[in-house]
């Protein structure tokens, strides 16, 4: 159950971060919208994460790599 419920929570982050982007909204608002919307409290740390590594001129690849709650597949 734990793995199902941490997919889901990726699947959702992934999934809501996406259509942010797509619509054309900047990468750091975007992923303070998707912050906003998860309930995990190790997501929303992590995505605080990736906002402060972006904000401060890294790229988002290397944000995600910074973090060891996404899984490789994402980076």
């Amino acid at each position: 159950i734990k793995y199902c419920s941490e997919t889901l929570m990726l699947v959702r982050f992934t999934r809501h971060l996406g259509l942010a982007l797509n619509a054309g909204v900047p990468i750091q608002h975007a992923l303070q919208l998707t912050e906003q919307i998860g309930s995990h409290p190790a997501l929303t740390h992590a995505i605080a994460q990736l906002q402060t590594s972006v904000t401060s001129g890294k790229t988002l690849y290397s944000a995600f790599e910074a973090t060891s709650t996404f899984p490789a597949l994402l980076q």
